[in-house]
């Protein structure tokens, strides 16, 4: 029994200690603490949502008022807003951005418009039509423009590696991303996001991935970096920190990335994801799988189909992870409640066992008690018949050394009566002598036996008497003919027809003495003998 129980206990052991985390208390504390900063989320979006609807609400009212410039620019505002929120609602402004620009007949607002659909479609996982779009800029004039489009580029190259699944063209989407990663580092400014980014990006393919971290952190502490901006680098660093097995400093990068996309309300955000992948990596399937929703969440709101694939085959390893788990909870619960059981039924067990030993010895205390009790009644028994049989054996001898006395003293005075041949005078003294006198002098030593022995006898029948039929105490006591019948009975001996030799009745006469006292008591006769009996001695 011992032994089921503990190879019980080692199995659930056993099983919890599969779902032991592989990350640090204090990590572990900081992913809890960013998971719930998603509920805040809501307080963010609504500051969002009320900058669009201002922006949406003067393009509105002032819709008859304002002129395609001022027009674009309001929608140009819009798009930023919209950009990383909802993709579909940004297209849409894009394409009015294009119909004003065509309408306007400017080239650079045109080229900025088909740069701004590129994106949304990049970020909504349309590449072919990313592409279809980018291929229709003509020609770049501005530094922004040129950073804008060679921006894209590398991510359309870059993403296209990530994402099409046939292997032989990714040589080629590499040389491009390449290509155009290095066309953006000539062009754009140092304090540019999207150069630090690539330098960066840069910097771990060639194994430097500490110099891209030291560059990211002198970016990323800059005031002017945006929010948005800060969760790509961060993003970016996390990338860095898994080049360089940092666990804890990727997990905590891709946190700070989480945290800014909140912050920013971004929906277009690779960091949720990527953070339930090393949570599923590291053993932690239960908040693998809550960043996991929180990240098909977003890209539902979004529209982002690439992210919902990227997704997707990590979705059938959480679930499966997540079967597991449960399966081994099953199992764990299935092996307490088999301890459980097999406790109370060792429990039930020994529980009868203890209730029959209880018994057991309670039987025996009850016998022992009833024994001891029997043994003392049996003592005191023993000590009043010792006492009944020494005073009794002391009398025995007085009586008879009186009785041979007497006997010596007639002997003498007949003997001299013969000897006086006075004849008549023996026969007066033989006749004053009779056994009268006698009989009535041994119930009176007999009384005084007694009542040494019983002194309460007398007292105790009276109590049990009716008022009226109670006897007489006299000084000194003396026995009634019938209390005698109850003395000699007292004393052992209740045969009528020993009582009636030693009083010198009948035997009718006894049991006449026995009912005259019986009809007087308060009980029943048999009852009233047993009182008898135990009435105490001395």
């Amino acid at each position: 029994m011992k032994h089921c129980i503990f190879f019980l206990l080692l199995g659930f052991l056993l099983n919890t200690s599969l779902l032991a985390s592989e990350l640090s208390s204090s990590l572990l504390k900081a992913i809890k603490a960013t998971e719930h900063k998603y509920s805040e989320r809501k307080k963010f979006d609504e500051v969002k949502v009320q900058r669009i609807n201002e922006l949406k609400n003067q393009l509105q009212k002032q819709g008859n008022v304002l002129n395609d410039t001022k027009r674009y620019e309001l929608n140009k505002q819009l798009f930023i807003e919209l950009y990383s929120f909802k993709s579909q609602e940004a297209f849409n402004i894009a394409l009015q951005m294009e119909q004003l620009a065509n309408r306007m007949k400017l080239s650079d607002k045109r080229v900025e418009a088909l740069l701004f659909k590129t994106d949304v479609l990049l970020c909504a996982g349309l590449f072919s039509e990313a592409i279809d779009v980018i291929t229709q800029v003509g020609e770049l004039s501005s530094e922004q423009s040129k950073v804008h489009y060679y921006s894209l580029k590398t991510r359309l190259y870059g993403d296209l590696i990530a994402y099409n699944d046939v292997p032989a063209y990714h040589p080629e989407y590499r040389q491009l991303n390449h290509v155009y990663a290095d066309s953006l580092l000539q062009v754009a400014n140092e304090n540019h996001v999207d150069y630090q980014l690539v330098r960066a990006l840069k910097l771990i393919d060639l194994d430097m991935a500490e110099d891209a971290l030291d560059h990211c952190r002198l970016f990323v502490e800059q005031p002017s970096v945006s929010e948005h901006e800060k969760a790509k680098i961060y993003s970016c660093m996390a990338w860095a920190c898994y080049h360089l097995g940092d666990l804890e400093g990727q997990v905590r990068y891709l946190l700070n990335s989480i945290e800014s996309d909140i912050r920013s309300s971004t929906y277009e955000t690779t960091s949720g994801r990527l953070m339930a992948q090393v949570l599923l990596e590291n053993g932690e399937i239960r908040l693998a799988h809550q960043f996991l929703i929180r990240a098909i969440q977003d890209a539902e709101f979004y529209g982002a189909r690439q992210r919902k694939a990227e997704i997707t085959h990590i979705v059938p390893i959480i679930e499966l992870q997540m079967k597991e788990i449960q399966q081994m909870r099953l199992a764990a619960l299935a092996s307490i409640l088999m301890v459980v059981c097999v406790s109370l039924v060792v429990i039930i067990y020994l529980w009868i066992r203890l209730v029959r030993r209880h018994r057991e010895v309670k039987r025996g205390r009850d016998i022992i008690n009833e024994q001891n009790s029997l043994l003392a009644t049996q003592n005191e028994q023993l000590i009043e018949s010792n006492k009944i049989k020494e005073e009794s054996l002391t009398n025995y001898f007085e009586l008879s050394s009186v009785y041979f006395h007497e006997m010596e003293k007639m002997q003498a005075k007949i003997r001299s009566l013969l000897l006086q041949k006075k004849y008549d005078t023996i026969t007066d003294y033989l006749t004053k002598s009779g056994p009268d006198d006698d009989k009535e002098q041994l119930f009176e030593r007999f009384d005084a036996l007694f009542i040494s022995l019983f002194p309460s006898f007398v007292d105790k029948v009276n109590e049990v008497l009716e008022p009226s039929m109670q006897i007489e105490v006299t000084t000194p006591v003396t026995l009634s003919a019938e209390l005698r019948v109850f003395a000699l009975s007292r004393l052992g001996i209740d045969s009528a027809e020993r009582v009636s030799s030693i009083l010198g009745v009948s035997r009718n006469t006894v049991y006449t003495y026995r009912n005259r006292v019986k009809s007087r008591a308060k009980m029943e006769p048999d009852e009233f003998e047993q009182y008898v009996m135990s009435i105490p001695s001395f």
